[in-house]
């Protein structure tokens, strides 16, 4: 049987300026300002065996881009939803002129950096900020174009040697990783118990993993894979100037 609370929304049972205060320490880079560098720790700096290519922005490009986004999935701030894009491609030719200016110009328009910030209940009680998972609804026109530039990216990531996919498995499409880790674990397992041994795990739950990261470390790991710099003035624009409204 559901829940109330998986059936009926819950509202947020503090201020306004608690809200935007609770999503700026979630969502914001106080460290925006700091240049990130090279640590000790870090591996060598991997050589490309190829260089990156800007991705077409054909309509058939568009239209692969589209097919696996959900036509319910919650509009950004415009109320544009995938499903328009989907049922009107007369539509897609403008979209691709767009989008091959946004690479031109190395600049995303105004309204692809806005969103609406939207507060999802997770746990009572409602009074508490910590208790809800802020999700950003950007506008449709700027995630397709993301979309098809993080596929573009990470093909050539793979494909260039700047991932080794012998270790990185989370958000590599087509990279079963959570069976792979599975499989792994269960074969030591099975090692330890009919070898006699002890085996010890060490598991690491980030806290805000994705909010937490700041814009200088993105833009470093960007230099750091040697990619264009064309490529690096764009993603700095898009950073330079988000607004969101709560």
């Amino acid at each position: 049987m559901q829940k109330l609370n998986d059936v009926l929304p819950v509202e947020p049972e503090f201020t306004q300026a608690e809200r935007k205060a609770y999503v700026a320490e979630v969502l914001g880079d106080p460290q925006h300002d700091q240049p990130f560098h090279t640590e000790d720790w870090m591996p060598p700096r991997p050589v490309p065996t190829e260089d990156y290519t800007w991705f077409k922005v054909r309509v058939k490009d568009i239209k692969a881009a589209l097919q696996p986004k959900k036509n319910k999935s919650a509009p950004g701030p415009d109320g544009i939803r995938y499903v328009v894009f989907k049922n009107c491609p007369a539509l897609l030719p403008y979209l691709s002129h767009l989008y091959a200016r946004f690479i031109a110009l190395r600049v995303f328009p105004d309204s692809c950096k806005y969103g609406a910030i939207s507060l999802l209940f997770k746990a009572p009680p409602a009074s508490k900020p910590s208790n809800f998972r802020p999700i950003c609804l950007a506008n449709t026109i700027g995630k397709v174009f993301m979309s098809m530039f993080t596929l573009s990216l990470t093909k050539w990531a793979k494909s260039s040697g700047v991932i080794n996919t012998t270790w990185q498995k989370g958000f590599m499409p087509g990279m079963p990783g959570c069976v792979e880790h599975a499989s792994r674990g269960v074969g030591a397992l099975r090692d330890a118990k009919s070898s006699g041994r002890s085996l010890s795990a060490v598991m690491i739950d980030l806290a805000n993993a994705f909010g937490s990261t700041p814009h200088a470390g993105i833009l470093f790991a960007l230099h750091w894979s040697s990619l264009p710099l064309s490529i690096q003035e764009l993603i700095q624009d898009f950073y330079a100037s988000l607004r969101v409204v709560i």
